[in-house]
């Protein structure tokens, strides 16, 4: 997603198109902030290197529908056959750890939960944890 973010912001004559293409990288694990403090630092980008409100709009609307693309589709393909997890586990984890840290613990609470299944997983007496945990 980054390089073709960076190719993106190229095409339609944004500057530091390589920067952008690093700070989707970046702002990419963080889940729920990430695309929109990418998409709000393009567009304010945006505003300041292009004329018209429309073509400065154009940045944030690629960004917005790259990591969609990324996200939901690409994402999905490449780890749902490797790593399943229970959608309730999943609040579960966002909600107790939003608790127990705050939006820190939202935004860490599905890279955590992962780590937990992969280590459950590798281990003979936790297996039965980490089948518990999938679908």
């Amino acid at each position: 997603m980054p390089v073709v973010l960076g190719v993106g912001m190229w095409l339609i004559g944004l500057p530091n198109p390589i920067l952008r293409g690093v700070g989707a990288a970046l702002l990419n694990y963080f889940q729920f902030a990430g695309p929109a403090i990418g998409a709000i630092m393009v567009f304010v980008e945006g505003l300041g290197a292009f004329n018209g409100l429309a073509h400065a709009a154009l940045a944030p609307a690629i960004y917005i529908g790259l990591n969609a693309l990324e996200a939901n589709c690409i994402t999905h393909a490449m780890l749902g056959n490797s790593i399943s997890l229970n959608p309730v586990m999943i609040l579960q984890a966002t909600v107790s750890w939003g608790w127990l840290w705050g939006i820190g613990g939202v935004l860490l609470s599905l890279p955590l939960l992962a780590v937990l299944k992969i280590c459950f997983d590798h281990s003979r007496t936790l297996d039965p944890v980490g089948v518990f945990m999938e679908r």
